[in-house]
């Protein structure tokens, strides 16, 4: 099996550089990019401890973790966290919970496409993610995580993803393309949908979060038409039915 490239670095959760000095970093940093650890545990355990650092700062929701964690610049945010809460089977407001194991692996198969780490590796991770006082050094005399005085909001996360307010400091999302229905009769609109209703929802989902990045939309809009559309777009995956309804002369059949 040939391995992606954080694999190989054993680094699953796509790690950056960074002034942190996590604990297992290989001492050969050949990687521009992301760090390399010395063994899977390290790079599992660097995950876990990046997420509970999240959780100490005042970061609450797996949209916010998301933010932080993939800013804009570099990355599709709304991909970002379309594909981490299909995979969890949440909603972008739900709770960052660094102990779950599935929110660990959503982040592994977004970073990599898959998940080749068993539940057992992954549950070590967190454990002795918890289990230390100093699980990481952010500098040589560290001995502690920072406390926020207090928690960021939204906007304050999506601002500091972005750099700084204004559409010219956002990059416009990758959206999925979608074709266009051969017919408009109702049974070919009807199976377009279904084909397509994720990629729809997950279109106006990027759009609504693009916009709210923007300043075009007021916070409150921007982040309820988003969680609307994420919300849509999970809903069409998991719930419509199966198998197709077949429509005779405008009826259902």
């Amino acid at each position: 099996m040939k391995l992606t490239r954080e694999e190989a670095l054993n680094n699953p959760g796509g790690i950056v550089h960074s002034h942190i000095a996590w604990n297992g970093m290989a001492p050969d940093q050949s990687d521009e990019k992301f760090v390399k650890f010395l063994t899977p545990a390290d790079g599992l355990h660097a995950l876990v401890m990046n997420l509970l650092a999240y959780g100490r700062e005042g970061v609450k929701t797996i949209a916010n973790a998301i933010i932080k964690w993939a800013p804009a610049k570099e990355n599709n945010v709304a991909a970002y966290i379309a594909d981490v809460c299909t995979y969890c089977r949440c909603l972008p407001t739900d709770p960052l919970k660094p102990r779950d194991p599935n929110q660990v692996k959503a982040i592994i198969h977004h970073e990599n496409g898959r998940v080749i780490y068993t539940d057992a590796q992954v549950a070590t991770a967190i454990d002795s993610t918890y289990q230390k006082a100093t699980p990481v050094n952010l500098h040589p005399d560290a001995q502690e995580l920072p406390q926020a005085p207090k928690p960021r909001t939204w906007a304050e996360d999506i601002q500091q993803a972005t750099g700084r307010a204004g559409a010219e400091s956002v990059p416009l999302p990758q959206l999925p393309a979608i074709p266009l229905p051969a017919s408009l009769d109702r049974q070919t609109l009807w199976n377009w949908f279904l084909a397509n209703g994720d990629k729809l929802f997950a279109t106006l989902c990027g759009l609504a979060l693009y916009l709210y990045q923007t300043g075009a939309f007021p916070p409150a809009w921007g982040k309820t038409l988003t969680i609307i559309f994420g919300a849509a777009a999970w809903i069409h995956l998991h719930y419509l039915p199966a198998p197709l309804p077949v429509f005779k002369n405008g009826a259902q059949q």
